[in-house]
Order: structure tokens, then sequence, then C-alpha cells
């Protein structure tokens, strides 16, 4: 039995509410993951580790670009100005190109699915290598497009240390097309600020997003 009830809060974030069997066994972002599977949909629990790493993915040459001073030994997750103004003020040129490339044919993918490919394991701050598999990686590139990931990315950028985080939980594949990314919600659990700033770009940007509340049944 659900409960759809879809409505807007102050902030016009669309919110959807769910009756869900409770699992002491599972987190209520996992409970709530296994119900949209069995509601015939295709959910991921990826929290900050789908788009971050998509970013980290991308923007590997820049991250990782022989900068004077960046680098110190060879184990290092990113250069040593990574979250300080200076990363992108120094590299402003490579990334402003990045990002231009983006909207050309297919650079985004195959930039993604090399690094992906050519990286698996190295050591970056924004990629979490559990998080990513290749079949996520795929539907996610054919499903968002590359306007909603290039204003995802132009945000972590202009702070790289805090806008890493605060992701919405789940990404839900509907089977008529598309994408949406839900933050999950328990009884009496709110949205923290770093998320309510992550849902105004969304909504700026037309990017699907919602806060699926959970009921315990």
């Amino acid at each position: 039995m659900t409960d759809w009830m879809p409505q807007l809060l102050k902030e016009d974030f669309e919110l959807r509410q769910i009756s869900v069997d409770k699992d002491p066994e599972n987190s209520v972002e996992m409970s709530a993951c296994r119900w949209f599977v069995e509601q015939g949909e295709d959910a991921r629990y990826v929290e900050n580790g789908l788009l971050s790493g998509l970013f980290g993915l991308y923007f590997w040459g820049i991250i990782f670009a022989p900068v004077k001073g960046a680098f110190f030994n060879p184990f290092q997750r990113g250069p040593a100005d990574l979250f300080s103004p200076e990363f992108k003020i120094t590299r402003q040129s490579l990334i402003e190109a990045h990002l231009k490339e983006m909207t050309l044919g297919s650079t985004l993918v195959d930039t993604v699915n090399r690094n992906f490919s050519d990286k698996l394991n190295m050591a970056n701050h924004f990629v979490n290598w559990r998080w990513l598999d290749q079949e996520l990686l795929d539907l996610s590139l054919e499903r968002i497009p590359v306007a909603h990931l290039k204003a995802i990315f132009e945000r972590i950028l202009r702070d790289t240390r805090n806008n890493r985080s605060g992701f919405p939980d789940l990404i839900v594949f509907p089977n008529e097309g598309g994408y949406c990314l839900s933050e999950i919600k328990g009884p009496g659990d709110k949205l923290q600020d770093n998320q309510r700033r992550w849902f105004r770009l969304f909504a700026e940007n037309d990017i699907p997003a919602n806060i699926v509340n959970v009921i315990w049944q």
C-alpha cells in the first residue's frame, strides 16, 4: 500500500511520501531503495558517490594536472590546493575549456569511461570506487542530460571542499525514461543546510529531484 502525495514545501521542493515495511536490518535509505525496486523502478543507493564520482572522473586530468607545487608525493588524492580558491584560479582556462567540451558530442561519456577504466582504484578525493560500476555509469550518462551535470559540476567547482557532499541518497531511473534524485527522510528527519542548497540548484536548473518521506507501516 502506498500513499502518493506530491506537494510543495516552503522552498518549492517536491515532496513524496511512501509507506514502507520497517526492517531493523536495513537503513531507512536502503528500505526506501528496496521499495522503489519492488514498484518496478530501477533505483540505486548512491549518496555522494555518483555525482561527485562523475565530477572526479571527468575532471581527472585537470585535478592531477602537473601544476608547480601541487604535488609532493605520488600517493596524493589530489593537488595541495584542491580545496582552496587557488585550485580554480590556477586552472581557470583548463576548467572553462573542459566545461565547454562537455556539450560537444560524446566528450563527456568518452572521458568518464576512459578514466573509469584507466584509473580504476587510483586515489582521487572525488571518486569512491566502491559506489561506482560500469552499469551505473552507463545508465547515468544515458539518462542525465549534459546540461544538468554541467550545472552540478560548476557548483562543485565554486567550493570543492563543501560542495562534494550533500547529494540525494538515491537515483531512480523510471521505466519510461529520465531519472530522479531522491533524498530519503525517515520520521522526524529534516533536510540539512547543504542539502537545501543543492535542492535550490536543482530547482533553478530543472533537475528532477524530490524529498521522499518514509512512513513505517
